[in-house]
């Protein structure tokens, strides 16, 4: 499985060197470069956007949906609960 984590730029150290306390984990970098396909579906989207602005969801309640469906998960290993729901908590933000 594959997880991509976006880091806030301050706490990038510290993630990098929690996670090489772990044997299971790899880290690589991920190029953020758009695709010319990526880049035109953008585009198509913007445009909709424009013709049509009251079809928009709100970004706030698509964040409250998404956070709502979230399985709710306890950590094992050398993390305590209190830490991993600190993380959690983190990036719910």
């Amino acid at each position: 499985m594959k997880i991509l984590l976006d880091i806030a730029p301050e706490k990038t150290d510290f993630v990098l060197e929690l996670l090489q306390n772990f044997d299971f984990v790899r880290v690589e970098d991920v190029s953020e470069e758009l695709t010319d396909a990526h880049k035109a579906i953008l585009d198509e989207r913007w445009a909709d956007y424009v013709a049509n602005p009251d079809s928009a969801i709100p970004l706030e309640d698509v964040k409250n949906e998404l956070l709502a469906n979230l399985p709710k998960r306890k950590w094992s290993g050398s993390l305590s609960d209190e830490t991993a729901d600190k993380m959690l908590e983190h990036t719910k933000r």
